[in-house]
């Protein structure tokens, strides 16, 4: 049966999904667009139910989604408040959020700490990114966005599913990365980062949009990068730094 009514409370409880209390309250998430619920769905991800709008899902591959797991319909007027898009594709996930606390370490691997960061399309990029660039992690330090922001999610285009991605305290990250190279990114870095040092295993180390890494990181870091700016602007974009620095590391791979 067809959900119409804006008060169903399915429709209600997604909505409320928005909102990261709900989401850490319900240990839930909703994504939506054919790349992201179909790379959910290629990574098993634990869907507690597909929603979809028959009059909006035209694509062929996103009706055998529909196969994957159980599926709720609702009205395309229903489906379009809550859908994020101008465009819907008609196809969304309840998802099951699951929290990793550490990750684990390879010879060979190469990680991203995030430190206090905030806008979550940055947070998301990084995360494609490091798909992209082959990196084994992301890590969120301290105080950052939700990870499962709708924002991050849309900005992954569905790496969220592959990456491996932990959220740490400062203590836990300190701990778990005691015995690994660690690089960090600085205004007064001396070191430039087409010529570090990117042996393995290794962290690259980045620090808030707005406060950049705190000196206790800076310090320990083995050593400090970078990246020259030639025009008036004084720093890059978080998630352009450190796309720079990931393919940086996989030139000695």
């Amino acid at each position: 049966m067809m959900i119409t009514s804006f008060q169903n409370p399915l429709v209600k409880r997604i909505k409320r999904l928005k909102q990261k209390k709900y989401r850490q309250q319900e240990g839930l998430f909703f994504v939506e667009g054919l790349r992201v619920v179909g790379a959910a769905v290629q990574a098993g991800a634990t869907i507690e139910q597909l929603v979809y709008c028959d009059a909006l899902l035209v694509s062929e591959f996103g009706r055998s989604l529909l196969q994957k797991a159980p599926t709720v319909e609702v009205s395309a007027a229903i489906f379009r408040t809550l859908s994020q898009r101008d465009h819907p594709a008609g196809i969304g996930a309840i998802i099951k959020r699951t929290a990793n606390d550490t990750l684990q370490i390879t010879s060979d691997g190469v990680y991203v700490a995030l430190f206090g960061a905030s806008d979550p399309g940055n947070v998301g990029t990084i995360i494609r990114t490091a798909d992209a660039a082959g990196a084994n992690g992301v890590i969120l330090v301290g105080d950052t966005v939700d990870v499962t922001h709708p924002a991050v999610i849309k900005a992954s285009m569905g790496a969220f599913f592959s990456v491996p991605i932990a959220a740490m305290s400062e203590a836990a990250f300190a701990e778990w990365a005691a015995d690994i190279r660690t690089l960090a990114t600085s205004a007064k870095g001396t070191v430039a980062y087409r010529t570090a040092d990117y042996t393995t295993p290794l962290v690259l180390m980045m620090g808030s949009e707005r406060e950049g890494l705190a000196a206790k990181w800076l310090d320990s870091a083995a050593q400090q990068l970078t990246i020259p700016m030639h025009g008036t602007s004084s720093s890059l974009n978080l998630a352009v730094a450190t796309a720079l620095l990931l393919y940086e590391t996989q030139q000695d791979h």
